[in-house]
């Protein structure tokens, strides 16, 4: 009861914060992309997730860590599939098959140089480093999945960020109460079927009925 408790909570905060992420990062890793490959690659916020990531699953990524200070590391992840479109927009499309475990060390030091990039351009949207007593004790981490498309190439990939809370303090959106009112809804027209029951008549009997009649229901839905 008390982890269903808490993944609800989660899922609540989330939902408060999400429009932070996505007005504020989306705009950052496009920045970077266009300054680093040129323009020609769209980016877009997928998924905001907190410790576990499913959309990250079932794929090889090469990941580069980054340390923000003595006390927290930031994540940059990207898909196999990015990977080689990356390289491609980078370096050109390469004769020999592409293998992300056999990268040469130019490839590594693109991809590296690009989540550097990346990193300087987000690292605007994190609370300053803590003071140096400081004693950490939150361990949680936002994941922010992309997907990086090539129009032109047909091709894409995700690109997953990975901060830790206690650099962030997103804003909440905060509700202050119904943005309508329920009075609108009254002159709103809509076609239902309803079923309220059933029961059996003879072709006599339901040629009599007119309107007023009562009928007893046998089998009632209601």
């Amino acid at each position: 009861m008390g982890k269903a408790k808490t993944k609800i909570e989660t899922a609540d905060v989330l939902f408060e914060e999400y429009d932070w992420f996505k007005k504020l990062f989306p705009i950052a890793l496009q920045k970077s992309s266009d300054g680093f490959f040129q323009p020609g690659l769209r980016c877009e916020l997928i998924g905001v997730s907190r410790n576990i990531n499913l959309l990250q699953a079932k794929e090889a990524y090469y990941v580069t860590k980054i340390k923000i200070d003595k006390f927290y590391d930031m994540f940059l992840r990207m898909s196999e599939s990015a990977v080689a479109m990356l390289l491609n927009k980078g370096l050109g499309k390469s004769g020999r098959g592409f293998n992300i475990n056999k990268l040469t060390d130019l490839e590594a030091q693109v991809l590296t140089g690009f989540n550097d990039y990346v990193y300087k351009i987000m690292a605007q949207f994190l609370e300053p480093p803590p003071v140096v007593n400081f004693v950490r004790t939150n361990f949680d981490i936002t994941h922010l999945t992309f997907v990086i498309r090539d129009e032109e190439a047909k091709a894409a990939g995700k690109f997953i960020v990975s901060v830790p809370d206690g650099r962030l303090n997103p804003q909440k959106v905060q509700s202050t109460g119904d943005k309508f009112e329920y009075s609108d809804f009254y002159k709103c027209h809509t076609e239902a079927y309803i079923e309220i029951g059933k029961t059996r008549f003879t072709v006599k009997d339901l040629k009599g009925l007119e309107a007023g009649d009562i009928v007893v229901l046998e089998d009632s839905k209601l």
